[in-house]
């Protein structure tokens, strides 16, 4: 990547971050990710992100975007009933 593709890409993350709501791992977050782990057996980082998404939308995930580029992960975040989406 160039050092003005970096930049692009730096600026554009910026921008995102002011709109983004972070979810701290609290301890549903925790539960949603172990229950993850077990129900579609993906990894602990992969599932603690499963997580804080169904946190965020209270676990109502039908009709909610689920961007990420780990087929594992995209398949786990789809049969939880997220509308996926990927490259």
């Amino acid at each position: 990547m160039t050092a003005s593709g970096v930049e692009n890409a730096l600026e554009f993350f910026a921008g995102l971050r002011l709109r983004w709501r972070e979810i701290l791992p609290l301890d549903r977050v925790r539960q949603l990710a172990e229950d993850s782990c077990r129900r579609h057996g993906i990894r602990s980082a992969d599932a603690l992100q499963l997580g804080a998404a169904l946190l965020w939308c209270n676990e109502q995930p039908k009709g909610r975007n689920f961007i990420c580029f780990d087929n594992r992960l995209l398949d786990a975040a789809r049969a939880t009933g997220f509308t996926v989406h990927s490259q």
